[in-house]
């Protein structure tokens, strides 16, 4: 996000998107200065930075201020992911979107599997 933030606000400009949601932006929190200028005019966000200091990571779900979009809380912290997950009020009904992100290089383990099964299952209940 840091050196490509006027191409993330091209982007939902040019292909009129209603929402975007964007991973691994190695943000620290939704003031930085990058995040800021690559919200476009009548978007806002939501957003989870990296927990953590080693600062890969990171979810932004950028939308139009026109829809009513209320994040979701979990009810379990995920350890072996990211996750962001968003209810959405919108002209063509309610729907929930749920980010996630999962460090490519680490390897796939039950651990993560239990943990994204346990997170569906919030969402099914």
């Amino acid at each position: 996000m840091r050196k490509k933030y006027v191409v993330v606000s091209d982007a939902i400009l040019s292909h009129e998107l209603d929402m975007l949601v964007l991973t691994e932006l190695w943000h620290q929190a939704a003031t930085d200065v990058s995040v800021l200028r690559s919200i476009p005019p009548e978007y806002s966000i939501l957003d989870r930075p990296r927990s953590d200091s080693s600062g890969y990571g990171g979810i932004i779900i950028y939308h139009r201020t026109s829809l009513r979009v209320k994040p979701i809380a979990l009810t379990s912290t995920p350890a072996t992911f990211e996750a962001l997950a968003v209810s959405v009020m919108s002209a063509h009904g309610p729907y929930m979107v749920l980010a996630v992100y999962r460090l490519g290089s680490s390897p796939h383990t039950s651990a993560f599997c239990e943990e994204f099964m346990s997170v569906l299952e919030q969402f099914t209940l």
